[in-house]
């Protein structure tokens, strides 16, 4: 199956269905299908089979039209965001050297659907795209911020469609909201899944979960997928409960029990389910509201039709989802093991910092100091020292503003081995992070340099 097909038949099927909601903006399946198809034609007329083209557009719809249309031309999309530096943006290009980059300045969409159907159907001889194509550069660059390209192609991500729309109980009659940038593909990946089950796709254009709760009341949405700290951010602002919404997904980094158990309070009727996976491996291991209570720090079972290996505390996955380049099996650098048929992360591999002849895993110390109630986040980082090799550096976030330093140096001393021992502790407001919500800690790490160097 291709990315683009379900919602091509589905538009056969249900052509006045809406498909997409941008603030004032509505799209139904058959303006979808038809402007994929405009879109596609336009492409392959201008270019061959396999080029790579970026979408800078900060409409999430359009970007998804291009998105859609480049890969029924067999044509490799890469998104990116919209207010991207150019340093940033070059480093892009440089890596994926694109033969055109699609910006807001230079697309036009043709409205007029009636009069280019006739056309747009006669050309469809022309697409000969294969699932085993490749149609989108993600852009990935964990917790070390150097980027790098997945190159992914159809059947990776359709193959794993109908498993997703069961286990996440997404269908057609589906309408979720989605708080993020399209580029994550996380996002990406439930969008475009939604879409080929015929459901409805909603956007939020603020970043406010104000905003977010006045959406979810007004398109009577009732599916829901964010990352944790947006759902942390609009748990705060809710203050009864929401029976409409069926289910609630999240990914992206581990769900704290206090955030698992509030959703709950005020999302009585949702089936919640957290899954782990990473852009090389898509989806890895899931797991409902019930297993997490239970199963305290894991990240679910295997997902169907994925087989973890624990190597050396390397996590190993075998399955049909993995990215081309990375297939048969591979490993994304989480550490972690298993306890009975679930799976719990323990820390990246390449986040060890090798000190004195100790290796030491920051994810321990990091577990230590989030387990006190009185601290709300913590991430360790090392950094150069002339005497020490290495400084270890622990950023803390306060839950309770009474705490003090010295409370904390206690604490690690109390819980923490001496080599795991802080030898600096920083109180920051809030922890760093990256669009898909783990901790960009390269950017911490940076932070911290220019104090130290």
């Amino acid at each position: 199956m291709l990315i683009y097909d379900k919602v091509l038949e589905y538009a056969e099927k249900n052509p006045e269905k809406i498909a997409l909601i941008n603030g004032d903006q509505k799209i139904n399946y058959r303006e979808l299908s038809l402007k994929i198809k405009s879109i596609s034609l336009s492409l392959c007329q201008k270019f061959s089979p396999g080029n790579k083209v970026i979408i800078k557009l900060k409409d999430p719809v359009k970007a998804l039209l291009y998105l859609y249309g480049a890969a029924r031309a067999n044509l490799v999309s890469i998104l990116i965001e919209a207010d991207l530096s150019d340093k940033e943006e070059k480093n892009i290009i440089e890596k994926v050297r694109p033969v055109s980059i699609i910006e807001s300045k230079m697309i036009t969409l043709n409205d007029n659907l009636e009069f280019r159907e006739g056309n747009i159907e006669a050309n469809n001889q022309l697409f000969k795209t294969k699932k085993e194509d490749i149609f989108l550069g993600a852009l990935s660059s964990g917790s070390t911020g150097e980027i790098k390209v997945i190159w992914r192609d159809h059947q990776s991500w359709t193959s794993a469609f109908d498993i997703q729309k069961e286990i996440f109980s997404f269908n057609e009659n589906s309408r979720l909201l989605i708080t993020g940038s399209i580029v994550y593909t996380g996002n990406l990946n439930n969008i475009l899944q939604l879409l080929a089950a015929g459901g409805t796709v909603v956007f939020s254009e603020s970043i406010f979960p104000k905003h977010w709760l006045k959406i979810i009341e007004e398109k009577e949405i009732n599916a829901l997928f964010m990352v944790p700290a947006h759902y942390r951010i609009l748990l705060k602002e809710l203050s009864k409960s929401i029976n409409k919404v069926k289910s609630i997904v999240t990914a992206g980094s581990k769900m704290d029990l206090e955030t698992l158990k509030k959703l709950k309070k005020f999302f009585l009727e949702a089936e919640i389910c957290e899954f782990y996976g990473a852009s090389e491996l898509s989806y890895v291991s899931f797991a409902y509201y019930d297993q997490l209570l239970k199963n305290k720090g894991t990240v679910g079972r295997a997902f169907p039709g994925v087989d973890i290996k624990i190597k050396n505390n390397e996590i190993w996955v075998k399955s049909p989802y993995l990215a081309p380049d990375y297939r048969p099996e591979a490993s994304a650098k989480d550490l972690g093991y298993f306890e009975g048929t679930y799976l719990y992360l323990s820390g990246r591999k390449d986040n060890i910092i090798n000190r004195a002849g100790n290796k030491v895993n920051p994810f321990n110390i990091e577990s230590s100091l989030k387990s006190n109630k009185k601290i709300a986040g913590a991430a360790v980082i090392a950094v150069d020292d002339f005497l020490k090799d290495k400084l270890l550096i622990a950023a803390v976030v306060k839950s309770n503003p009474d705490l003090k330093i010295k409370e904390v140096y206690k604490y690690c001393r109390e819980n923490l081995k001496a080599e795991y021992l802080p030898d600096k502790i920083h109180f920051i407001k809030e922890l760093p992070k990256m669009k898909s919500g783990k901790l960009d800690r390269k950017k911490l790490a940076n932070n911290f340099k220019k104090k130290y160097k």
